[in-house]
C-alpha cells in the first residue's frame, strides 16, 4: 500500500500536463482573437500616418503587440496585406457609405448625410490620400482601385443631384464640384488641416460643406439655410 500511494513519477506528468496548455493558450489567442480585420484596420492607420512606404510587417506586429506569426496566419506577404487594405477601403469608404445612404428616402437628406459620412472618418481620409499618392506614383493596383472608386462616387453624386431635379448637365457639373471639394478635404486632412484639437473635423466645417454644396432652392434645413436668390440657368 505504501509503495502504491507514494508514486512521485505519476505526479510529475500531472504538473507537466497543466503547464503545456498554458503555453499553448498563450499562443492560440493570437490567431483566435486577433482577426484579419484587426491587421487591416491597423494597416489603414499606418498607411494614413506614414504612407505605403511606411507599411511594414514587423513594426505593424509590434504596434498590435503580437508576433509576425500572427500576420502570416492571415496574409502571404506585405503585398497581400496591401491588397486587403485596398479592398477594405473600397468596401467601407464607398460601397458601405452608398448602401447606408440608400436607406434614406429623401435625396436631399441623402446628399447631406453623404458629406457627413465621407468627412467624419479621418483615418480613412488619410489612408485615401496615401492610396491616391501611390496611384500617382505608378502603383497599378492602387491606380485601378482609385479609378473605380472615383467613377462610382461621381456617378452616385450625379444621381443624387439628378434626383433633386437638376438637369443632367447641371447634375454632372455639381457632382464634379462637390467631389472636387471632397478631394480637397482629403488632401488637407492628410496634412492635419481642417481638424480640431482631438483630430476630428469640426461639425461646423462639415456643415459648411453641406451648405455650399447643397442646391440652394432644395435645402430647407433650418440649421443649414441657403442664401436667397435665383439660380443661374445652366448654360
Amino acid at each position: 500500500m505504501t509503495a502504491s500511494t507514494r508514486t512521485p513519477k505519476k505526479m510529475r506528468p500531472t504538473t507537466t500536463v497543466t503547464a503545456k496548455p498554458t503555453n499553448q493558450l498563450a499562443a492560440k489567442p493570437v490567431r483566435a482573437l486577433l482577426a484579419k480585420d484587426a491587421w487591416v484596420s491597423a494597416a489603414i492607420e499606418v498607411l494614413g500616418e506614414a504612407g505605403a512606404s511606411g507599411l511594414a510587417i514587423e513594426p505593424l506586429a509590434a504596434r498590435l503587440g503580437v508576433t509576425k506569426g500572427s500576420f502570416y496566419w492571415h496574409f502571404k506577404n506585405r503585398e497581400d496585406l496591401l491588397r486587403a487594405v485596398i479592398e477594405t477601403w473600397e468596401r467601407v469608404a464607398t460601397d458601405g457609405v452608398i448602401e447606408a445612404l440608400e436607406q434614406v428616402a429623401d435625396p436631399a437628406q441623402r446628399l447631406r448625410q453623404l458629406f457627413s459620412l465621407s468627412l467624419e472618418n479621418i483615418a480613412q481620409l488619410r489612408a485615401e490620400a496615401a492610396l491616391r499618392a501611390g496611384a500617382l506614383a505608378g502603383d497599378a493596383e492602387m491606380a485601378a482601385s482609385v479609378q473605380r472608386v472615383m467613377s462610382r462616387r461621381l456617378a452616385y453624386m450625379h444621381s443624387l443631384y439628378a434626383a433633386l431635379g437638376e438637369t443632367p448637365s447641371e447634375a454632372k457639373r455639381m457632382s464634379v464640384v462637390a467631389f472636387g471639394a471632397y478631394l480637397g478635404a482629403v488632401e488637407l486632412a492628410s496634412h492635419g488641416l481642417l481638424l480640431n484639437e482631438d483630430g476630428h473635423m469640426p461639425r461646423a466645417q462639415i456643415a459648411t460643406y453641406q451648405r455650399l454644396l447643397m442646391p440652394a432652392q432644395r435645402d430647407s434645413s433650418p440649421s443649414l439655410a441657403a442664401p436667397s436668390g435665383k439660380r443661374r440657368k445652366p448654360g
